[in-house]
């Protein structure tokens, strides 16, 4: 299984055939509302929530009007990057570190309009609406085509999305929660 993390970025800076991206193990994977423990190696934990594709079946080489077939389900999930140790330049450690990826429950695609969703987030004391998911469902169709050309995708790999949100620390003793439409997807507490 492959994680693939996708960068935001603006189209006229982007030179490259494909949006930027880092791949995580899957040992960085937590599930089921499991708490994210704040790692000891960091003093700035910044979490980002993306919106999160699964890989249905086999894919190399195909068009962005076909990625649809390639997609199965959607949830919300979150992404923790450990930002001082990427300021200094230590990309793999500050990005792939057990735990740092959590995703929510899936919601089939044939279940969720991109046009009239709503995604709601509370993360500790702020609350975030998001009113319409649509350009993100475009944008994460469009990524899943780009990178078919580079790599082969596979049943059960998970595509987090250009970032919905980004929290720039989170602290211990924080809840969070997710929803999309009308379904809580992800929740979670920070230790």
């Amino acid at each position: 299984m492959k994680i693939v993390v996708t960068s935001e970025y603006a189209e006229k800076d982007n030179k490259m055939l494909f949006p930027p991206f880092y791949t995580k193990a899957d040992s960085t994977l937590l599930k089921g509302g499991k708490p994210f423990f704040v790692p000891d190696f960091t003093t700035q934990c910044v979490m980002t929530v993306h919106l999160v594709a699964r890989i249905c079946r086999l894919g190399k080489g195909f068009s962005t009007r076909f990625s649809y077939r390639y997609v199965d389900a959607w949830t919300l999930g979150a992404n923790f990057i450990a930002q001082d140790l990427l300021n200094e330049g230590h990309h793999a450690a500050a990005v792939d570190f057990d735990g740092s990826t959590m995703i929510g429950d899936f919601i089939e695609v044939k279940d969720l309009n991109f046009d009239s969703a709503l995604c709601e987030m509370q993360l500790g004391e702020e609350t975030v609406r998001i009113e319409s998911l649509a350009d993100a469902g475009q944008r994460m169709l469009e990524d899943i085509s780009k990178m078919s050309y580079f790599f082969t995708w596979k049943q059960g790999d998970l595509l987090f999305s250009c970032p919905l949100y980004r929290k720039e620390s989170v602290h211990k003793d924080e809840h969070i929660s997710c929803m999309l439409g009308k379904q809580k997807l992800l929740e979670f507490n920070i230790k």
